[in-house]
């Protein structure tokens, strides 16, 4: 009897990244010291075993690829080969048996359209629920696409609706470098009771360079309504 077993001695770890636009992230690390290995020459092979696409880590030991799915016939992707001086590292391409298993993990959360334009906004008030007559206040995160996109400068509006479906007030706000904001708002003692909501918005005023139209990045936010005093 006999077995044979292909093992692999290297200290190159690779850690790829699928996309929901299908591009790739790649990240290779030294699996010695933990530190990213900067410079390693990262290639797909084809299913005739020459390089189909090849790049090279930066200094954070990351790689970025595009989509692959239009590589076809002899080019269709098999594996991902990894090259560091004498060291070299492989890993098979979307093969079932490699891929995490997400089981485990808690991965819930709001999925994402792969658009590097769009500004998402999460909004939080500081109680759930106010009296007429009452200030509220509305925190707000506001993340691009891209997150190493600057926001500073970009022109919002945040419009406060009331119970009635009305807009009570607009606010214009210029955000900061971080998209972290605030909204206030005193209600009146007559203000009708039920649920407001904030949303905001791109100004349609005003757009700098770099700035998104207001329908990628338009989001809702909800507001418990106030109550009748007595």
């Amino acid at each position: 009897m006999s077995d044979k077993r292909l093992i692999l001695i290297t200290d190159l770890g690779v850690l790829v990244k699928d996309n929901a636009d299908a591009s790739h992230d790649i990240f290779v690390q030294s699996i010695h010291t933990g530190q990213p290995a900067s410079g390693a020459r990262v290639e797909v092979l084809g299913k005739n075993g020459l390089p189909a696409i090849s790049v090279s880590t930066d200094a954070d030991g990351h790689a970025k690829l595009p989509k692959l799915k239009d590589f076809e016939r002899e080019k269709t992707p098999t594996v991902y080969l990894i090259r560091k001086g004498s060291d070299l590292s492989f890993l098979p391409f979307e093969r079932s048996d490699r891929l995490l298993n997400l089981s485990r993990f808690d991965v819930g959360g709001e999925v994402t359209s792969g658009d590097q334009n769009r500004l998402t906004a999460y909004l939080f008030s500081d109680r759930g629920i106010y009296r007429p007559g009452d200030q509220f206040h509305v925190g707000m995160i506001v993340k691009p696409g891209n997150w190493r996109q600057n926001l500073a400068g970009i022109p919002l509006e945040a419009a406060v609706i009331d119970a009635r479906g009305l807009e009570v007030k607009k606010q214009k706000i210029n955000l900061s470098a971080s998209g972290f904001e605030e909204i206030s708002y005193q209600t009146e003692e007559t203000a009708p009771t039920g649920t407001s909501a904030l949303r905001p918005s791109v100004s349609k005023n005003s757009f700098p360079t770099g700035s998104r139209s207001p329908r990628d990045s338009r989001r809702r936010g909800q507001m418990a309504g106030s109550r009748q005093r007595g």
